[in-house]
């Protein structure tokens, strides 16, 4: 995650504090301190560190269950609202999914039975005190507020980890789409109800619930696009009428192609065959630097990602949207077909979800015709 900065790897997954954390830290601070000067100001800071040490727990409880499946586990990222892990993908199948939501707050159960027979038995919401002053108020206040975590995160609030547990328990009984279009329904329902608690209790949850309503609307779009691709191949939509370039082209042949032929990518050829690769934003970028006599082979991409063409876009578009190389070759037996970039995905996608909703508009126009309603109202 961008603006982010690292402390270190656990289990080969990069740990990251956003730069908005110190947001938190201040604030909790300025709270100590008023509180009771500089010592609840320490105390403070340690509550809030020591917390957000179990959030840091929980997030690895989710990502040593996906590496368990085989699941890329690229980093974790904390934030003022808590923790980001990110994933190279999550799992279709319905009992992943599961294990993997039920994993982070699992952590934290953990983490309560060790501080309940730390300090005795459970703490009375009563008997503490705002702020901890000794060790033994801070373990109350972390056990307290690790009840909290597991209560929260398991509220069926998609994409949050109870939402997630919806889901995976949809998915069982119905196709992965649908159950993810109710999780996201269900899910921004109480993003919704949150938001307007947050008025009444902090505004804190009020940024939760817009965090919890575009996380499920991207992940239900993210969802849509596969489910649309699942049978569509990088060989069904490439384009196949292009222009190369050779390495000792300069860059004014791309511009003179861009006006010419509307087209903003370039493979790069010698004797037939393709040695690099010249995206737009890589030659536009240079063209503006170094000028129009710059050289091909001096800024063209040597290594890059290719695709074959029965390459199945919904288990590929991820990558490529991840990889921001810009455009992809096709190549079979060592030779390229013709290429594709994300825009081109995007507009392939725009036509099919045309051409279904006109299909669903026929469908309904037929269905009146041969079977009309019992009950209808004439609006003209």
């Amino acid at each position: 995650m961008r603006s982010s900065f690292p402390l270190g790897r656990v289990f080969g997954i990069r740990i990251g504090v956003h730069a908005t954390f110190v947001l938190i830290l201040i604030w909790f601070g300025w709270l100590g301190w008023q509180h009771g000067g500089m010592n609840s100001a320490m105390w403070a800071l340690a509550l809030v560190l020591v917390l957000f040490t179990c959030v840091v727990l929980h997030e690895l409880g989710h990502s040593v269950a996906a590496k368990f499946f085989g699941i890329e586990v690229h980093s974790i990222t904390l934030l003022p609202i808590g923790g980001v892990a990110a994933m190279k993908a999550i799992p279709e199948e319905p009992h992943k999914e599961l294990i993997i939501a039920v994993a982070g707050p699992m952590v934290n159960v953990v983490i309560v039975a060790v501080l309940v027979l730390a300090v005795g038995g459970m703490p009375g919401w009563a008997d503490m005190p705002v702020l901890p002053g000794t060790v033994g108020e801070l373990a109350n206040h972390i056990l307290l507020a690790n009840i909290v975590l597991v209560i929260f995160n398991m509220i069926p609030a998609f994409p949050m980890d109870g939402g997630r547990v919806l889901r995976s328990m949809l998915a069982s009984v119905i196709p992965y789409g649908s159950a993810t279009a109710w999780a996201t329904g269900i899910g921004q329902f109480l993003s919704v109800a949150f938001f307007v608690m947050g008025f009444w209790i902090t505004p804190l949850l009020m940024i939760i619930a817009v965090f919890v309503f575009l996380g499920a609307e991207s992940e239900n779009r993210m969802v849509r696009m596969k489910d649309s691709l699942r049978d569509v191949h990088a060989g069904d939509i490439m384009m196949t009428d292009y222009a190369a370039v050779s390495p000792d082209d300069t860059l004014r042949i791309c511009l003179d192609y861009y006006y010419r032929r509307r087209q903003e990518d370039f493979p790069v050829f010698v004797d037939g065959g393709m040695i690099g690769l010249l995206p737009r934003r890589i030659w536009q970028e240079a063209l503006h630097r170094h000028g129009e006599k710059a050289r091909v082979e001096d800024h063209m991409l040597r290594r890059f990602v290719s695709l074959h063409p029965d390459t199945v876009l919904a288990s590929a578009f991820q990558d490529i949207l991840a990889m921001n190389q810009g455009v992809y070759p096709v190549m079979e037996h060592g030779q390229m077909r013709g290429f594709i970039t994300p825009e081109y995905v995007s507009r392939h996608l725009t036509f099919l979800q045309g051409a279904r909703h006109r299909n669903r508009q026929f469908d309904h126009n037929d269905s009146k015709t041969e079977r009309p309603s019992r009950f209808s109202i004439d609006l003209g």
